[in-house]
């Protein structure tokens, strides 16, 4: 068994425990093409990425960072075109059924950049050019977190996104500045974790302050102060538009289908 087959066992296993689908329904996917992998061998950390279509003009991408055998690092979203975006009310309907956290991604793009289209979408054709990639969690081990594994990451999941794209291209992002828990690694907890105002809030603050380093724009949906009993989740979000292209794009990426509705 080579390295990337060893690595996929073990992702497999662990997305099925807390990722979207069954272990089982995964492997599935990817003997019959449907899923695919890249693996890319870094000094320290190997990183292997999955794509795989959640219904049309929608897939899910996901990043692991491994040491050795153990999951250091994750890092999950949904792309689609942001024609696909604006337009298709079955991204809509899959975002809102996801989770809240998504529903209001999807909220925040297409309001924040695209406020003049219809909202919810309702199957008009837009001419809006660009990607949009619509972020689920992200997590890094405290050991690790000086070591720029997180903007690693989000460079390899925008060349993931970009992949079939020609020239420059707009690439909006969105993602919850909510603390991400760890299910894996030596930051895992067995115990329950419940979200509280004062534990959580210097983490969004925190989170915040990391996404402005790699260009993105800290957003409140409410500015008033949470009410007592509350826990101010799903207010706290950050969002990039940039322009970029990919100049080397890793060959394995580009024999991945699809990535640009």
């Amino acid at each position: 068994m080579n390295r990337k087959d060893e690595l996929l066992l073990k992702a497999m296993a662990l997305l099925g425990s807390h990722g979207p689908e069954p272990e089982q329904v995964l492997l599935q996917k990817y003997r019959e093409g449907i899923l695919h992998s890249v693996l890319e061998t870094g000094e320290d950390l190997d990183y292997l990425l999955f794509c795989w279509p959640e219904c049309k003009d929608l897939e899910r991408v996901i990043l692991l960072a491994f040491q050795e055998n153990q999951v250091l690092a994750d890092c999950s979203a949904l792309h689609c075109s942001v024609r696909s975006l604006l337009k298709e009310r079955k991204i809509y309907d899959f975002c809102s059924e996801e989770s809240d956290w998504m529903y209001l991604e999807h909220y925040i793009l297409s309001q924040m950049f695209f406020r003049d289209c219809p909202y919810p979408p309702d199957g008009t054709p837009s001419d809006r050019e660009g990607e949009a990639l619509l972020f689920s969690n992200a997590y890094v081990t405290e050991t690790i977190r000086e070591h720029g594994v997180f903007r690693s990451m989000m460079e390899m999941m925008k060349e993931a996104v970009l992949r079939n794209t020609e020239g420059s291209t707009s690439l909006f992002q969105v993602i919850s500045l909510d603390p991400d828990i760890a299910c894996y690694g030596p930051d895992a907890s067995e115990e329950e974790y419940h979200y509280s105002m004062d534990k959580d809030e210097p983490a969004r603050l925190r989170n915040a302050e990391i996404m402005k380093r790699i260009g993105f724009l800290p957003i409140q949906l409410e500015e008033t102060d949470p009410q007592p009993g509350e826990d101010g989740t799903k207010i706290w979000f950050a969002i990039c538009r940039e322009t970029d292209r990919v100049v080397d794009c890793d060959p394995e990426l580009l024999r991945i289908q699809g990535g640009n509705a």
